[in-house]
C-alpha cells in the first residue's frame, strides 16, 4: 500500500464524525458507530456521555484505519506451550489532534494505537475572518510515518 493511501483514509474516516454526507456507507455499515454519531448529535446528551461517545468513535475509526495499514506475522509462545501466529500492525502511526476538542476522539483511537506518539496543535477560528489561527504545534517527527488526524474540527473547516 502507498503512503498517500493511508494518510489519506485516515484523514477521511475522521470526517465521518461530523457529516454522514461524504461517506454514508461508513455510518450505514456501522450500525453501533451510527448510533454513537447520532448521540453526539443530539443537543440532550450531556457533556460526560458526549465525550464517552466521542472515545468510542474514536476507537471504531481506529479499527477502520487499522485494517488499511500494513501488517507483519509474529509468533508468540502461549502459556501451554503452543505457537501462536497474530497479524499485528508493521506501522508506526503519528496520532494529531488539536487542542481541546480532539482529545475524547484522541483517547479512543490511542486505545487501538497504544504506543503511538501524539502531536497536538492549538488553533482557534478568527470569527471575523472565518480563517484558522495557530497559536501552538506539538508535533514529533512525522517523516515516514502514517499521519492520523484524530479530531472533529477537520470537518467543520
Amino acid at each position: 500500500m502507498r503512503r498517500w493511501e493511508s494518510w489519506k483514509v485516515c484523514i477521511l474516516l475522521f470526517l465521518v464524525v461530523c457529516t454522514s454526507k461524504a461517506y454514508p456507507e461508513i455510518l450505514n455499515d456501522r450500525r453501533a458507530l451510527s448510533q454513537l454519531v447520532h448521540q453526539i448529535r443530539d443537543p440532550q446528551t450531556d457533556r460526560k456521555h458526549f465525550r464517552a461517545c466521542l472515545g468510542k468513535i474514536g476507537e471504531y475509526l481506529a479499527l477502520e484505519v487499522l485494517e488499511e495499514l500494513n501488517t507483519k506475522n509474529v509468533e508468540v509462545q502461549t502459556l501451554t506451550g503452543a505457537t501462536a501466529i497474530h497479524v499485528l500492525c508493521n506501522e508506526d502511526p503519528v496520532l494529531i489532534t488539536i487542542l481541546r476538542g480532539g482529545i475524547p476522539l484522541l483517547m479512543g483511537v490511542q486505545e487501538i494505537f497504544p504506543h503511538a506518539e501524539v502531536g497536538f496543535l492549538g488553533m482557534a477560528r478568527d470569527e471575523e475572518t472565518l480563517e484558522a489561527k495557530t497559536s501552538y504545534i506539538g508535533i514529533p517527527d512525522i517523516k515516514n510515518k502514517i499521519v492520523i488526524i484524530a479530531d472533529t474540527i477537520v470537518a467543520t473547516g
